[in-house]
């Protein structure tokens, strides 16, 4: 991820420095950012020690900025992904509590955070089979994988897509990026 976040930078001409550390042992000073944000990962980060951090890297009044995208709509069944495949690579579903906006507001308050809210946004999207695989490579489990089981993971789940997917140019998926934020 940090190799495409450079490269998308470089095409873009930013001047933007990337560190890779251990959320629970942050390597900033206290209060140097005015914005954290965790973008599909925070189920990572909900501990005390990980808050904490976030909490201390956070200036007054920082606001750290929590946002996934949740699938609204069930997709009809002759579209979905057959769960036998995610479990062949011990693929690890998130817990729902992780991806409940109260459950993470409730979370916040109880590490201080103030002024919190939650905001739903409703987006419609068209993925080909390339796109969809290329959505599923960004989740967490799939960087823990072996390459060969990445390899596989990618040729199986393309091969089951375009099945699945048959005369139609694309799936259409009905979502929310779902959001949740507080200030320190």
């Amino acid at each position: 991820m940090i190799a495409e976040a450079k490269k998308q930078a470089e095409l873009k001409k930013l001047n933007i420095e990337y560190r890779v550390s251990d959320v629970e042992n942050l390597p900033y000073e206290d209060s140097l950012f005015d914005v954290v944000t965790l973008g599909t990962a925070f189920h990572w980060f909900v501990n005390e020690k990980a808050i904490s951090e976030i909490r201390r890297v956070l200036k007054p009044d920082g606001i750290l900025f929590i946002f996934w995208t949740l699938t609204v709509k069930d997709m009809p069944e002759e579209n979905s992904i057959p769960g036998s495949f995610f479990q062949s690579f011990s693929w690890e579903k998130v817990p729902q509590e992780l991806r409940n906006l109260d459950y993470i507001s409730n979370f916040l308050k109880e590490h201080k955070f103030k002024n919190i809210d939650i905001v739903k946004i409703p987006v419609t999207h068209n993925d080909t089979v390339e796109e969809y695989v290329g959505n599923m490579i960004t989740a967490s489990d799939f960087p823990l994988m072996s390459e060969s089981d990445q390899k596989r993971f990618v040729e199986e789940l393309a091969n089951i897509l375009t099945e699945k997917l048959g005369d139609r140019p694309y799936f259409t998926f009905e979502e929310e990026v779902q959001v949740c934020f507080g200030y320190k």
